[in-house]
């Protein structure tokens, strides 16, 4: 099993709150046996907020992932983190909001 841990602080705007990571090249590592946490930190980047775990063998993580839209030349996947102020729901999304935005939770 391949455990990936990105981390993210938060940049808030507007009405939400927002966090991103980079898959770089996720067709050299990515594999229904992977697992990703992503790390969702506060602004100054000291306090943990939660932890968003995909599994890639369950709920379609894998493929949602793989069917992102890619960026430069490093083959890069833009991986979205966001919730509304006030709402205790979290969404995702992989490279743009076209490819789908699903709720998660920590």
């Amino acid at each position: 099993m391949i455990i990936k841990v990105l981390n993210s602080k938060n940049h808030p705007a507007g009405n939400r709150d927002y966090w991103w990571y980079d898959l770089s090249s996720p067709d050299n590592w990515v594999n229904h046996d992977t697992r990703i946490d992503l790390i969702l930190n506060d602004e100054l980047n000291r306090t943990i907020i939660g932890t968003i775990t995909l599994q890639l063998d369950k709920d379609d993580w894998h493929n949602r992932i793989m069917r992102a839209s890619r960026h430069g030349v490093r083959d890069t996947i833009k991986v979205h983190v966001y919730r509304n102020h006030g709402n205790p729901q979290y969404y995702i999304y992989f490279g743009r909001t076209e490819d789908g935005v699903y709720p998660v939770n920590i």
